[in-house]
């Protein structure tokens, strides 16, 4: 989803996400990062604890 830290959706209207794992506080936690291009050509992106 990403290259050399750059989202590589490009395509206008297109959504991809991925789940991936950070530590806080000595815990493994999940982390979901969405990246979503819409029609304009304009990228939203955000990282969450779940996809909802």
């Amino acid at each position: 989803m990403t290259a050399n830290r750059v989202s590589t959706t490009s395509a206008p209207g297109t959504e991809q996400y991925e789940t991936f794992y950070s530590a806080h506080r000595g815990k493994r936690i999940s982390r979901v990062m969405y990246d979503y291009r819409d029609t304009d050509n304009e990228l939203f992106s955000c990282v969450a604890p779940t996809l909802a």
